[in-house]
C-alpha cells in the first residue's frame, strides 16, 4: 500500500497513540507478532515526517505476566517536556485499569505499572490524556459512561467525574477524546452499535469539568462523519485523526487509515484528507459511481456499499492497493472500504 501502513507479518490492530516528539510523528498501534490472529496485545511503533511514509521502530510495549491474557490494550501517547508517556488499558487479578510507560529518548519505554483502577465491577477502556490549563485530564470509557480524571504530574490521578452517560451506544463506549479547535471542543466516541457508524463526533464547550453539547437543527448531539462499515478506533493528535480500516470480508484485512484533518464547517465537524494527500485525490474513480439516486462503491461490477442521496454529492476519492476512501462535500461525510 502507498498511503496506508499495513504490516507484513502478524495481526495488525488499531492505532493506539499519536504524538509529535523531537520534530517527528510517533504513531503506535495494536500488534500481535506471533500469528495472523488476535492475541495478547503488543504496541508497534512507527515514526514519520508526513504521516504518509513510515519507519518501523519495532515494539514499544510487550505484555508481561501481570497483564494476563489481554496484554497492553489500546490507549494514547502524550509528549510532555522531553519524554513520551504511553497510557494503555491493562487487566490484572484486580480487574481492569490504566497503566503507564515512559520514554526519555522516544525509542525505549519503561513500564511504570498501574496508575488507575477501574471502579469495582466496571470496564475501563482506551484512556485518552490531554493538557488543560496547566494540568491534565484523562477520559476513559467505562461501560456506557465516559469518566474523567485529573492530574498535575501524569502519574497521580484523582477527581473521578462523569463526563457523559448514554446507553444508546451499547455496553461499551471506547476511544473517548476531547479535541480543541479554535475555542470549540469536539467530543469523539466509539460505540458498539452502528448509528449509522460506530465512530461519532459532537461539538460543544468544555470548562475543565463538564462538556456541553451544541444545539443542532436535528436535535442529535452526535453525528457520524465516517459512515463506511470499515473504519474504527480513531486516535488523534491536535487536529489529526487516524483510524483503523478493518474488514472481515477479505480474510480479516486491516490497515491504518489515511490521516485526516478534523475541522469545523459552520459548526459541523468534518474530516478532510491532509494536505500531503490532496494531490492524490481523484475527481472520478472507476470504483465509485452515482446512479439512479444511489452512490455505490464497487469492484469488478459487484456493489460493495450503497447509499441513497437525493442529489449526487461532490466526491473526491483516494485509491490505494485494495482500498478506497471517499470524501464527500469537502469532508462532511467519508466512506472507507476495502474493495479486494
Amino acid at each position: 500500500m502507498y498511503y496506508h501502513y499495513d504490516n507484513r507479518q502478524g495481526w495488525l490492530g488499531g492505532p493506539c497513540g499519536l504524538t509529535r516528539y523531537k520534530g517527528r510523528y510517533h504513531l503506535f498501534y495494536q500488534y500481535y507478532p506471533h500469528a495472523n490472529h488476535y492475541g495478547p496485545m503488543y504496541w508497534g511503533h512507527l515514526v514519520s515526517d508526513d504521516l504518509i511514509s513510515f519507519e518501523d521502530l519495532g515494539l514499544a510495549l510487550a505484555p508481561d505476566s501481570e497483564e494476563l491474557g489481554f496484554g497492553c490494550s489500546s490507549g494514547c501517547a502524550v509528549t510532555f517536556g522531553d519524554k513520551i508517556y504511553l497510557f494503555y488499558g491493562s487487566v490484572s487479578e484486580e480487574g481492569e485499569g490504566v497503566s503507564l510507560a515512559v520514554s526519555s529518548d522516544g525509542l525505549e519505554f519503561e513500564k511504570k505499572g498501574r496508575i488507575l483502577k477501574a471502579p469495582p465491577g466496571s470496564r475501563f477502556r482506551t484512556p485518552f490524556v490531554f493538557e488543560y490549563q496547566g494540568s491534565f485530564r484523562m477520559l476513559v470509557g467505562s461501560g456506557y459512561r465516559v469518566l474523567m480524571y485529573t492530574s498535575e504530574d501524569l502519574y497521580n490521578w484523582t477527581d473521578e467525574t462523569e463526563l457523559m452517560c448514554d446507553s444508546r451506544f451499547g455496553l461499551t463506549i471506547e476511544y473517548p477524546q476531547l479535541i480543541e479547535l479554535k475555542g470549540k471542543w469536539i467530543l469523539v466516541i466509539q460505540g458498539e452499535r452502528h448509528m449509522p457508524s460506530k465512530v461519532l463526533f459532537a461539538s460543544g464547550s468544555f470548562d475543565g469539568k463538564t462538556f456541553e453539547f451544541d444545539e443542532t437543527d436535528t436535535g442529535a448531539s452526535f453525528i457520524p462523519i465516517e459512515t463506511g462499515p470499515e473504519f474504527y478506533s480513531p486516535v488523534s493528535y491536535k487536529d489529526i485523526i487516524i483510524g483503523w480500516m478493518y474488514s472481515t470480508r477479505f480474510t480479516y484485512a486491516s490497515a491504518l487509515s489515511s490521516p485526516r484533518t478534523l475541522s469545523l464547517d459552520e459548526g459541523r465537524p468534518c474530516l478532510k484528507v491532509i494536505d500531503g494527500l490532496k494531490g492524490r485525490l481523484k475527481d472520478e474513480s472507476r470504483f465509485v459511481r452515482y446512479e439512479n439516486g444511489r452512490l455505490e462503491i464497487l469492484f469488478e461490477h459487484r456493489v460493495l456499499w450503497s447509499k441513497a442521496y437525493a442529489h449526487g454529492p461532490d466526491i473526491k476519492t483516494l485509491e490505494d492497493v485494495g482500498t478506497v476512501e471517499v470524501f464527500m462535500e469537502d469532508g462532511t461525510e467519508n466512506v472507507s472500504l476495502f474493495i479486494c
